[in-house]
């Protein structure tokens, strides 16, 4: 954590030149250098700044339907994402910190017949970036809601996440988005309220298809225009 006493504080002589994960000794430029070299003490180097005031954020989801919290193709398998600095590891691989949770059949989140889909995070603290597995997926057609769980969710300094943007640490970060199939289609529904009637003819419905009939002279029958029109061809 940012100003802790043993920051800076070991004997760089005798510790190893990386931590218990691998990365090297850094210098923490909100701390004096009380020791010997850069090592903190303890097995985790503290890589963040204890001058940082910076609250992390999240900078984007991917698919991005979910960050703006509007509506996609189905079939999502994983979300990834990105924050807007490094965060800490464990924060950022708890699996407790996420959920997705599906919209049950009363059409009311938070009711008993949600669905909640398993997740499990993958994080390398490397990069800014979380990718979530949907153990379940694809996810199929429906209503969801995606959450971050702020309270739980720190950067390298100890800063907590601002999940909702209003420049504050706190608040989950929380998208309501819809799963659904591009290969949908809603019949097309023609209104005769809607129609201006064309004199001198008949006005014809067929299939969604709107036209307008010859009149014709005493004792003649009308010819069968709609078998000329795509909609009443054969396959």
């Amino acid at each position: 954590m940012a100003h802790s006493p043993i920051i800076d504080r070991a004997d760089s002589t005798y510790a190893p030149a990386t931590d218990i994960t691998g990365f090297g000794r850094v210098d923490d430029p909100g701390m004096p250098n009380l020791g010997i070299g850069l090592a903190d003490i303890g097995a985790y180097e503290f890589r963040g700044d204890s001058n940082d005031a910076i609250v992390p954020t999240i900078a984007g989801i991917a698919p991005t339907f979910i960050h703006a919290g509007t509506n996609g193709q189905f079939g999502v398998t994983t979300i990834t994402i990105e924050f807007s600095e490094l965060m800490n590891f464990i924060d950022a691989r708890a699996v407790a910190n996420y959920e997705l949770r599906g919209r049950g059949g009363d059409g009311i989140f938070g009711t008993d017949d949600d669905v909640i889909y398993a997740l499990t995070p993958s994080y390398d603290d490397r990069t800014v970036f979380v990718t979530l597995d949907i153990v379940a997926g694809p996810l199929p057609m429906g209503i969801y809601r995606f959450t971050i769980k702020a309270a739980s969710m720190h950067d390298l300094a100890g800063l907590q996440l601002d999940g909702d943007a209003n420049g504050s640490a706190g608040g989950n970060y929380v998208r309501t988005f819809e799963s659904w199939s591009t290969r949908r289609r809603r019949p097309l529904r023609v209104r005769r309220s809607s129609m201006t009637p064309i004199t001198g003819g008949r006005d014809h419905v067929q299939r969604g298809c709107f036209w307008k009939s010859r009149t014709l002279g005493p004792g003649a029958s009308e010819p069968d225009h709609r078998a000329d029109h795509p909609a009443r061809r054969s396959p």
